[in-house]
């Protein structure tokens, strides 16, 4: 077992170095709760969101994964991580490829799966766990997308073959200002308009989900006031959740948009209370080591 899991992660780093303009510290990677390819009891993955890559949030996953002895997957979805042409490029396919990947990997690396996922990570996890089943023990989202707080957006970007009509008005690319040179170095800031359209699709297809099948723990950490993605559609999954469920409800912080509510790039005061209370639902849930 533990020569295989040591070829797992040989695995990860050959495929990554293939993948071209990959920024450092972006990769796909393990931290190892012990020994190199020793399998822990509980493992954890965490799904990045849009735009973003592994870096985003941290240190909170390593300080759940810490507390719980568990080894640490970082997947990265397509596209991620690289560069404007890339994250253009990517289908919603692939990104239903790597969420699979990921689980798979969660499962060799540990007895049971905690997946961490933030903003549109959370509804590529739930069509995933959806299609396969999975030996998980709880899910910890983080800001999920499953809605756009702009109603307008939430609507036209769902309408019929916008992806044939829909260059022509809103544009062909996107982009934003970064608040500080970390989050221009671990964001693609600017970015085909197809991006959008795929981050949009997988928003879609977890809501032809049947929310009240699924029975694992889950813990949702939300802002009320988040102008990213809606509350109101937080509040509506969570209400409908088929297991045992918490949710915190956060300050803006220092992110002005009240999306990324926690880690040392975007939001270092409050990452702290989301630990204590993610520990506490996993200790709740869980019998770690």
């Amino acid at each position: 077992m533990q020569s295989s899991i040591s070829n797992l992660a040989q695995r990860i780093f050959d495929s990554e170095m293939k993948v071209p303009n990959l920024r450092p510290e972006v990769q796909k990677q393990i931290v190892w709760a012990n020994r190199v390819g020793e399998q822990s009891k509980i493992s954890i993955v965490y799904v990045h969101g849009f735009s973003a890559t592994s870096q985003e949030l941290r240190p909170f996953p390593d300080e759940i994964a810490s507390a719980l002895n568990a080894n640490l997957f970082f997947t990265r979805l397509t596209g991620h991580g690289q560069d404007s042409a890339a994250m253009g490029k990517a289908s919603l396919e692939d990104w239903n490829a790597d969420i699979d990947e990921a689980l798979d990997f969660g499962r060799a690396l540990g007895e049971n799966v905690v997946v961490i996922a933030c903003s549109t990570g959370a509804p590529l996890v739930l069509s995933s766990l959806a299609k396969k089943s999975c030996n998980l023990a709880a899910c910890i989202f983080v800001s999920p997308n499953f809605g756009l707080a702009n109603r307008f957006q939430n609507w036209f970007l769902k309408l019929p073959k916008v992806r044939s009509w829909g260059p022509f008005v809103m544009g062909r690319h996107r982009s934003f200002e970064s608040r500080s040179s970390d989050h221009k170095k671990y964001w693609t800031q600017s970015y085909g308009i197809e991006a959008i359209f795929t981050m949009m699709e997988a928003v879609q297809e977890m809501t032809k989900l049947q929310i009240s099948a699924f029975n694992f723990p889950l813990a949702i950490l939300y802002c009320p006031n988040d102008q990213v993605v809606s509350p109101q559609k937080i509040r509506s999954i969570f209400r409908r959740w088929g297991g045992s469920k918490d949710a915190l409800s956060m300050d803006k912080g220092d992110d002005p948009s009240g999306h990324l509510l926690i880690g040392d790039i975007m939001n270092p005061k409050q990452t702290k209370i989301a630990t204590r209370f993610a520990l506490e639902f996993c200790f709740k849930h869980l019998k770690p080591e």
